[in-house]
């Protein structure tokens, strides 16, 4: 998969989850949701390593690289603040692990594999980032060729020590 096609994946993956029309996406729309879920789009592209800032402005019509560092900037603190926008933005993730593995399907399963591990990484990295401001820990792991994200243990704080409880036992 090339570059270009990953990243119609994330963009229609956005769109899915959110409802959002693609073409108003691609705008300079600043109503309703197409501002977080483009910024989203905006943190999945960078996330990829794929893409400069400036090929994700180009992606978005948008004239100048910094207005994707503030996109980035933005979403950062909404995904953390807003439950709303961090169940998008784990929502629309599992869409993309979903759109990916359909373009993958012709590809030898050891390409397959390493592309996802590719995204496995990345999205642990980011899950270990959420840890400090989040009452539970994740873990994804590679199951039957899927990303599965699975609640591990929660963190429960009782006075002044802290002790970890695994929720399946």
């Amino acid at each position: 998969m090339n570059a270009d096609v990953y990243a119609n994946v994330i963009i229609n993956a956005a769109c899915e989850v959110s409802g959002c029309n693609i073409a108003t996406l691609k705008s300079k729309v600043r109503y309703g949701n197409y501002p977080t879920i483009r910024f989203l789009c905006f943190k999945y592209l960078h996330e990829s390593n794929l893409f400069s800032l400036k090929q994700i402005a180009d992606k978005f019509n948008i004239k100048s690289h910094s207005s994707i560092m503030h996109g980035l900037i933005e979403i950062e603190q909404k995904v953390q603040t807003d439950s709303k926008v961090g169940s998008w933005d784990v929502a629309i993730q599992e869409r993309i692990a979903d759109l990916t593995q359909k373009q993958f399907e012709d590809l030898e399963d050891t390409q397959v594999l390493l592309l996802l591990r590719r995204q496995l990484v990345l999205t642990n990295n980011y899950l270990k980032a959420l840890e400090g401001s989040n009452r539970y820990r994740y873990q994804l792991e590679i199951q039957d060729g899927r990303l599965q994200l699975t609640e591990l243990m929660r963190v429960i704080y009782e006075s002044e020590s802290n002790f970890t409880q695994n929720i399946n036992g």
